[in-house]
């Protein structure tokens, strides 16, 4: 049986913590609604269903966790907002039905890949129970996904409409009824990694610039727009006649990987969704404009990529040396001492009738459930759970402490921050791109940063990609 609750969507949780600024109203154990006194509840509710609490009789839980990847699992009570949070969701959940929770890491950077799943997929082989959960970015288990070694969600005792689960991720990356990760509120990562747009509002208003914030609002946030504001923002400030990364202003700042939420945030899917399959959709005209119109700003100088750290960018867009910066919101911190007023955005729409579309990160991490998990059903108790609590307890803290002050002071932020999170898509070429020779998420990125023709390169990968992806839906079947 599982319990029904109403409660106030993730805005309305926020705009709790930023007024009450403290920990009274962290749930008891049972996992009963937030509510306080100095509180205006949201109107917006949403319904979401929770399992009973039960008593596993003390069963270690383990959760196989990817190491070095800023993601927050055991953490010591110390007055730290988030590692409280943390602290509080594993003993709520210990409580909640009656487990220990236990974790084994393994280092998880990019060249650790083979070693980590080949870790996962021999344990699983050998029929080992040890593992009831394992996790891991997006980059590591799209190519595995369909090798047998996970369960389908679809078949265990968990709701996909609750809040804490990213939007859709059935109807965006589920084949044949088959669906075998979990991406949501766990995961801090989630959060950390997903890129945003940072404005500087000094200079905005310094150029008199539209406020961006009600453009967001009404719809008008494209990138049609951005570019249009972006015309006259850089400046020569050393004075060679040239547009210089150490010195000079820039209309936009980029890393390359930012670069690739444009394809998502354009509504250009290579791969996409029909009915229960996915589809080739060839060369989309939105390719061909975006490419067009974020060319010329590169060919110009009004945009800089570069690829060194996230941290670099920021300290040149802290320095008010670049109107626009496309980054990851974990960047935040390396903005506290920044003296001119900033904004945080999602990424514009390709037209003004669409909807925002974020994209999951690809270093954000997921769960996976595997075939040999001995319980399914208390694993299913634990997802809900645990991720209820993150939604509640962890997210919100978050904020609050990559943010600080801006989070508490600016109801702006907020606002954003929540878009950004419910416009969050698990797009098919984000999930299933590195199972192709060349990642049809790269589409965007790649030709901005070559010059090349949109229709030339789609042509040039076609025969790839429709072979591969044959060979991905027959692993489906």
């Amino acid at each position: 049986m599982k319990r029904i609750i109403s409660g106030a969507i993730l805005l309305g949780l926020l705009c709790q913590l930023a007024s009450c600024g403290d920990s009274d109203n962290v749930n008891e154990s049972d996992g009963s609604e937030i509510t306080s006194a100095e509180t205006t509840p949201t109107e917006t509710t949403v319904d979401y269903t929770l399992p009973e609490a039960k008593d596993y009789g003390g069963r270690s839980f383990t959760i196989l966790a990817a190491d070095g990847r800023t993601e927050l699992y055991e953490a010591e009570q110390d007055g730290e907002t988030v590692n409280d949070a943390v602290w509080q969701r594993e003993i709520e959940t210990e409580d909640y039905l009656g487990i220990k929770l236990e974790y084994v890491y393994k280092a998880s950077s990019w060249g650790d890949k083979a070693t980590y799943m080949g870790a996962i997929n021999s344990s699983i082989l050998a029929g080992d129970d040890t593992y009831d959960i394992v996790t891991g970015p997006v980059i590591f288990f799209c190519d595995s996904m369909a090798e047998g070694y996970y369960e389908n969600i679809n078949d265990m005792d968990i709701d996909l409409t609750n809040p804490w689960w990213v939007d859709g991720i059935q109807s965006d990356i589920g084949i044949n009824g088959k669906l075998y990760l979990l991406a949501g509120d766990f995961a801090t990562t989630l959060y950390s990694t997903i890129n945003v747009v940072y404005y500087n509002q000094t200079l905005a208003d310094e150029l008199k610039l539209d406020n961006l914030y009600d453009a967001v609002r009404d719809g008008s946030w494209t990138f049609e727009k951005l570019t249009e504001m972006m015309k006259g923002s850089e400046a020569d400030l050393n004075g060679d006649g040239l547009l210089d990364y150490d010195d000079d202003r820039f209309a936009l700042l980029t890393h390359g990987n930012p670069l690739r939420s444009v394809q998502t945030a354009c509504g250009i899917d290579i791969f996409s969704k029909q009915g229960d399959i996915i589809e080739y959709n060839g060369l989309d005209e939105r390719l061909v404009t975006i490419c067009e119109l974020l060319g010329e700003t590169i060919k110009s100088g009004e945009t800089m990529i570069h690829d060194g750290e996230y941290e670099e960018n920021a300290a040149v867009f802290g320095d008010d040396r670049a109107l626009f910066m496309l980054s990851a919101l974990r960047i935040t911190s390396a903005l506290r001492d920044m003296t001119s007023d900033y904004g945080i955005l999602p990424y514009p729409k390709f037209d003004a009738a669409d909807e925002y579309r974020m994209d999951v990160p690809l270093s954000a991490v997921l769960w996976a459930v595997p075939i040999t998990a001995s319980d399914k059903q208390l694993v299913a108790d634990f997802c809900e759970y645990f991720s209820y609590r993150s939604y509640e307890l962890v997210v919100p803290a978050y904020y609050e402490s990559t943010l600080k002050e801006k989070y508490s002071r600016d109801p702006d932020t907020v606002e954003m921050l929540d878009l950004i999170r419910q416009s969050t898509r698990f797009t098919c070429d984000t999930a299933f791109g590195y199972c192709f020779s060349v990642n049809p998420f790269l589409a965007t990125e790649t030709i901005l940063r070559n010059d090349d023709n949109p229709a030339s390169y789609i042509a040039k990968n076609e025969n790839a990609w429709t072979s591969t992806l044959e060979s991905l839906l027959a692993s489906y079947q």
